[in-house]
């Protein structure tokens, strides 16, 4: 399941950063640009993981959309701050921040369509 889920988010990832690339190259704060290249991409992930990758099979869809997008507001609003203040304290350009900071939001977003779908958190 994890690697279903990973190449549904692999998907989502470059709809991510081509979006972030492009922003953050127009001058668009890192943290904006990260906002707006990841919100894009999680309803991607979103749609696309829901059915197909946990075989959800109930019925009340919008309400776990609703569950996911609180959930991504979090936690896009706090990578975002993450990937900035990265960007800034090292020097470091925004892209490579965000690979850095990729892999925590990779798994928090794994365990987070887990229990919204199945109830339970996986491990393995």
């Amino acid at each position: 399941m994890i690697l279903r889920f990973a190449i549904v988010s692999g998907l989502g990832w470059l709809i991510d950063f081509v979006i972030f690339t492009l922003l953050t190259m127009a001058n668009i704060p890192v943290w904006m640009a990260n906002v707006i290249g990841a919100t894009t991409a999680v309803l991607f992930v979103f749609f696309a993981s829901v059915r197909k990758v946990f075989q959800y099979k109930g019925h009340y869809i919008f309400g776990k959309l609703m569950s996911y997008i609180a959930y991504q507001i979090v936690a896009i609003l706090c990578a975002s701050f993450l990937i900035d203040f990265i960007t800034h304290q090292f020097s470091l350009y925004p892209l490579l921040a965000k690979v850095i900071v990729t892999p925590l939001t990779f798994y928090a977003n794994f365990q987070f369509m887990s229990y919204l779908t199945t109830g339970r958190l996986r491990f393995r």
